[in-house]
């Protein structure tokens, strides 16, 4: 249900809506903006009616949007194609997805993502994972990605009726940060087809936006939706997957000077009486039972009889 529209200005319009109707204080806000010719939709949650900070953080946040025209020299920055959001966040996380008739390529990267002790070990796990299968090894090793330490593995099959491939790539950081983000990279081509929009698909970006208790009017029932196609082979042979593969990988590169540092006013920890105050009654709220007497732990005694 939407509560409120408001035209922040000429480029700039705020709307805010309940997030489903079970919940009453939980609502959704919406900045839609363009900078320059580009649409940018900037969207956030807020709960127990405490709205203000949220849309005040939201219209922040676009203050510092803008477009670029070459990310390689557009200095400090999280970039999103066009433009570019030039703010201090305590992580950052991308996700990048193309897709193509019979290949699919995405990339995840996390700037907070934990560095595990050890390492995934691709090779054991394609090993387990294709267990009874006959399948083509393509790729292994530990290549250089985004100048950083990685692991890769690369795979091929056929499966009946159709060939498909996998590619992974999975870098490896001793000093996770926004300077050094954990990436992943996943290739594959074949198996279930993918719908492949025009380029002349206008997405109904309003539908898009809408919360999950607006009907679509336009949405087939199951029952009435056509059985799923058949799988398709892989448009790339193992050869030029593999090469296409290699490209790709020696491609990703960290922006330079991506990463500026950080303002004296990111290391503010705020006035140290009040937080300790703060702690201090959430310790006490912890500490007492639904009567607001001081809790104590069960005993033997109060362990019903089964």
């Amino acid at each position: 249900m939407m509560l409120a529209q408001i035209k922040l200005s000429e480029t700039q319009t705020l709307l805010r809506f309940f997030h489903s109707p079970e919940l009453k204080n939980y609502h959704t806000h919406e900045l839609h903006l363009l900078v320059g010719d580009v649409y940018v939709l900037i969207k956030a949650d807020s709960f127990k009616n405490v709205m203000a900070p949220v849309e005040a953080r939201i219209q922040a946040l676009a203050k510092t949007i803008t477009k670029i025209s070459d990310p390689q020299t557009a200095g400090p920055g999280f970039g999103l194609g066009p433009v570019i959001i030039r703010d201090h966040h305590d992580q950052e996380i991308g996700m990048l997805k193309f897709r193509a008739p019979g290949t699919n390529l995405e990339l995840d990267a996390a700037t907070s993502a934990i560095q595990e002790q050890e390492r995934i070990n691709m090779k054991e796990q394609e090993k387990q994972t294709l267990a009874g299968i006959r399948y083509n090894s393509l790729r292994s090793g530990a290549p250089t990605f985004a100048g950083m330490e990685s692991e890769q593995s690369g795979f091929s099959y056929r499966n009946g009726d159709h060939h498909a491939f996998l590619f992974v790539v999975q870098s490896y950081r001793d000093n996770p940060g926004f300077a050094w983000p954990s990436i992943n990279m996943r290739f594959q081509g074949g198996g279930t087809i993918m719908k492949v929009q025009s380029p002349d698909y206008q997405p109904d970006l309003v539908r898009w936006s809408l919360p999950r208790f607006v009907p679509d009017k336009h949405e087939i029932p199951l029952w009435k939706r056509p059985p799923s196609p058949p799988r398709v082979d892989a448009t790339l042979s193992d050869k030029e997957a593999g090469k296409l593969w290699d490209a790709i990988v020696a491609s990703v590169r960290l922006r330079y000077l991506a990463v500026a540092p950080k303002p004296p006013s990111a290391f503010d920890q705020g006035n140290p009486e009040k937080a300790a105050a703060d702690q201090k009654a959430l310790d006490e709220f912890l500490s007492t039972d639904e009567d607001g007497r001081p809790w104590t732990p069960p005993t033997d005694d109060d362990v019903p009889a089964r």
